[in-house]
């Protein structure tokens, strides 16, 4: 699962091995050609109107010429649910990721003042950091679980039933390659299936 509250760790580790000369030398010629996309529509962030989805329209348009089938119109049957942290309880599970991670993380460096979570909610941090004014919610709340419990493991559950049920049944359905939409947004739909 990633966790979604700042970037993906996963989009952090692609973004920093990006090999020398970029991704374009790896791009074929013909590579969309027939490839099914998946234009989803009714996820709470699709604005028709914006000026990201007016440019969003213009690149559909450039992979059609390039020989991209785009399924349009198409809808997550259960995005409400899944966009739902709360109850979804994606957030409790990815506070206990965060946390066992994090906690690795630290555990793991040579050296540095902090060594867990516990010692990054006790660190004192400087005054431009305004942990004071904004507080440390996600840091205690993650620190507040008791790792992978039946809790968590529930709530993990849940999150692969709403994606075999949503996203999945859309990809298998539609027999898609790719789903595309604007924006950011779309991630926590991805995250929640792993």
């Amino acid at each position: 699962m990633l966790f979604t509250f700042f970037m993906p760790l996963e989009a952090l580790i692609v973004m920093m091995k990006q090999p020398l000369g970029g991704y374009k030398q790896f791009l074929k010629p013909c590579g969309l050609n027939k490839k099914r996309l998946g234009k989803v529509r009714n996820h709470p962030f699709f604005d028709i109107e914006s000026e990201v989805s007016q440019a969003f329209e213009l690149h559909i348009q450039t992979v059609r010429q390039e020989g991209a089938i785009v399924v349009d119109n198409l809808k997550i049957a259960n995005i409400d649910d899944i966009m739902n942290s709360t109850a979804s309880v994606e957030f409790l599970a990815n506070a206990a990721e965060f946390k066992l991670s994090l906690n690795a993380y630290l555990k793991g460096l040579v050296a540095s003042p902090v060594r867990s979570l516990a010692d990054v909610i006790d660190f004192k941090f400087s005054k431009l950091e305004k942990t004071t004014e904004y507080g440390q919610f996600l840091f205690e709340t993650a620190q507040a679980t008791e790792g992978i419990d039946s809790d968590v493991i529930d709530a993990l559950l849940n999150l692969e039933k709403l994606s075999r049920d949503g996203f999945e049944k859309l990809m298998r359905e539609n027999k898609l390659d790719a789903v595309v939409t604007p924006g950011y947004d779309f991630t926590t739909v991805l995250a929640i299936g792993g």
